[in-house]
């Protein structure tokens, strides 16, 4: 079974556990630990299941203290998902393109920095089934990586465990800004990567995640093919009922 299936699965079988009743309003949820050994699955696939949980109004993180029931019900009227439409029940793959230490002044400006800081530049191309159809830059000021730790090239494929270890940063429970647009013309290089006819039009997305004391960990610039971009809005009135919008 793909990974993809595997999370969905995990997603599934949660949220039907959260629906039945089985656990109250703030209590404590599964530990990542104890999901690996129930569902013998690695971390990512766990920690992608468990974020779009979260996402989704049905958990809430605490930092230092672990992933507990929803008290709140304010995340449930409305539920806003993002996902990759094409790679929904496929493997995906992802491939590091570019690392390089720099101290742009623009990038600084929107990290709030000194404009001489330092941050890590890092590119990442998605592909599904040999098809490209992201490429995502993460900037990230370098007091957050270790360099040691990210010797080998592999290790920038999993930027947010490593800043779960280094930092004991959880990415997937901090706050975040994000911003969607649809542009056209995009750079020839963003074109070739993702092997579209220079001109095309693509989806751009800018998130900037912050710790809770406002201080900013990432700025990721992600271009998308329109095609496999998929947004949901879901509007929920009751266990088991709702009217769903799918934008994709």
């Amino acid at each position: 079974m793909s990974s993809s299936l595997k999370y969905l699965t995990i997603k599934n079988d949660l949220i039907q556990e959260i629906n039945e009743g089985k656990y109250t309003p703030g209590q404590k949820f599964y530990s990542e630990a104890e999901l690996k050994l129930k569902y013998g699955v690695s971390s990512a696939t766990v920690i992608k299941a468990i974020h779009e949980l979260v996402n989704e109004g049905f958990l809430f993180r605490q930092q230092g203290k672990g992933t507990f029931i929803s008290k709140s019900k304010r995340n449930k009227h409305v539920l806003v998902s993002e996902s990759d439409l094409s790679v929904k029940l496929n493997k995906s793959q992802v491939t590091l393109i570019d690392v390089a230490k720099e101290a742009s002044e623009s990038i600084n400006k929107i990290l709030n920095r000194v404009f001489d800081s330092y941050f890590y530049k890092i590119v990442r191309l998605k592909s599904d089934n040999d098809i490209p159809y992201a490429v995502q830059t993460s900037y990230i000021p370098e007091n957050y990586l270790d360099p040691k730790k990210l010797a080998e090239r592999s290790g920038y494929l999993s930027l947010y465990e490593h800043l779960a270890e280094f930092n004991k940063i959880d990415m997937y429970s901090m706050p975040f800004t994000e911003e969607v647009t649809v542009v056209s013309n995009v750079d020839v290089h963003i074109a070739k990567a993702l092997s579209i006819p220079e001109g095309s039009a693509v989806v751009k997305i800018l998130r900037t995640t912050y710790k809770t004391s406002g201080e900013i960990i990432e700025y990721i610039e992600t271009f998308k093919r329109v095609e496999s971009f998929y947004l949901k809005f879901e509007s929920v009135r009751g266990a088991g009922s709702g009217n769903t919008v799918d934008i994709s």
